[in-house]
């Protein structure tokens, strides 16, 4: 895990990108889509040691799930929030909707270092999340922080 692995995740994966780009043949489209799941897909590789297919549906849930988290603080929705929480909790909104949107990317994030604790051979990490479990045995009995909340 280092430097090659970066080269080789985003060699691979614009490759991929220029597959998508070329299955539109020449027709207009909107490029945000396939830039936004190329980004994401680097990222995954690194840190889940896969990527997706642009037309898994399961992943473009997480990343529209992204989106809007991350578009909400930007929204009155979310400046209110952050002004007055209390009564912001009590007002229907597209705010309300955020926390169980991030409890989905969190569940999502769960299922992947499941399956990593699975089939994990510490003497050979293949990702982010291998590193991490390592740390994590490592500082067992140490408050370092290196638990699987913080992961």
């Amino acid at each position: 895990v280092g430097k090659k692995t970066l080269e080789t995740s985003i060699l691979e994966e614009s490759r991929h990108l220029y597959e998508a780009i070329n299955n539109e043949q020449g027709k207009p489209f909107d490029p945000h889509y396939l830039l936004h799941n190329g980004v994401s897909n680097i990222i995954c590789s690194l840190v889940f040691g896969h990527r997706f297919e642009y037309d898994d549906g399961h992943f473009l849930e997480m990343l529209k799930n992204f989106e809007e988290i991350i578009q909400l603080p930007v929204t009155i929705w979310g400046q209110l929030y952050n002004m007055f929480p209390r009564l912001m909790s009590l007002l229907p909104g597209r705010h309300q909707s955020t926390f169980s949107t991030s409890k989905k990317i969190i569940r999502f994030i769960e299922d992947e270092v499941q399956k990593h604790k699975e089939d994990w051979n510490p003497s050979e990490p293949r990702d982010y999340i291998d590193c991490y479990l390592e740390e994590i045995e490592k500082c067992k009995d140490d408050s370092s922080g290196f638990n699987e909340e913080n992961l």
